[in-house]
């Protein structure tokens, strides 16, 4: 891949973004294998600072304890975890030498990291249910995907998905692939995916209906789901299911 402007990965963060699950390193991994750039977008959510705004608004915190929230308060906190994460990806970036920058921006999460990452791809970790992630610091974990799942349209998008899964797998940080598309895959992808070293599984299912599609896969249980951007960066139905996934997505452009 060439160095230009375009060759980057965009990782879409909030507040309920998992940033130390296994999926953060082998990000960064899988971007100093490709030779390309990270950038952050952390999204602070402008629906939920205007509620905040509002006259006697409150949340539930996690010991069942209602506290008020206000909209500097929610702002403090999201700065305070958005400097948290920048400073573990800067240090995970710095370890493989991978170029990192990083931005705040306030708007819908979802909306705001796909015109972020319009013209690049898109990464999308797992999300949590809780709205703050505990204050101890990362956790030491093996960056690793068990199982990799892509969606498959046609030949034209063999190259780039076989370019991330020989990123991932000649690093070790996967075992097991998953076909996801209408029909029989060619013989020619097998081959390749074999040739990588990887155990693989084929799921029949119809492309015209993402959401359900997301949920077919979900079953099958992989840590990552590679996709065409165009596929599921839809807003409405899909974008509430993708904001619930509790796997990583990479979404190619």
């Amino acid at each position: 891949m060439s160095a230009s402007e375009q060759e980057r990965i965009v990782l879409a963060l909030d507040a309920r973004s998992d940033f130390r699950a296994p999926a953060m390193d082998t990000l960064v991994t899988m971007a100093a294998r490709l030779g390309v750039a990270l950038e952050g977008v952390f999204v602070e959510d402008a629906e939920l600072l205007r509620a905040a705004e509002l006259p006697f608004v409150s949340e539930m915190g996690a010991a069942g304890h209602e506290r008020t929230l206000t909209a500097d308060t929610l702002r403090r906190t999201n700065r305070e975890l958005s400097a948290e994460l920048n400073r573990l990806m800067s240090a995970l970036a710095g370890q493989r030498q991978v170029a990192w920058r990083y931005r705040v921006a306030e708007g819908n999460w979802l909306r705001t990291a796909l015109h972020a990452g319009a013209r690049c791809d898109l990464f999308i970790p797992p999300r949590q249910r809780r709205t703050s992630a505990p204050r101890n610091g990362p956790r030491p974990v093996a960056a690793m995907f068990n199982r990799v799942g892509f969606v498959y349209r046609e030949p034209a998008q063999t190259p780039r998905i076989m370019s991330v899964l020989h990123a991932l797998a000649s690093n070790g940080h996967t075992r097991e692939a998953l076909v996801v598309c209408e029909g029989r895959p060619p013989a020619e992808l097998l081959d390749r995916l074999a040739a990588e070293g990887l155990s693989t599984f084929v799921q029949v299912a119809s492309l015209s209906q993402p959401a359900e599609l997301l949920k077919l896969v979900c079953a099958q249980g992989p840590g990552l789901l590679i996709a065409p951007k165009d596929l599921l960066a839809q807003a409405g139905p899909l974008a509430r299911a993708l904001d619930a996934l509790p796997m990583s997505v990479l979404l190619l452009r």
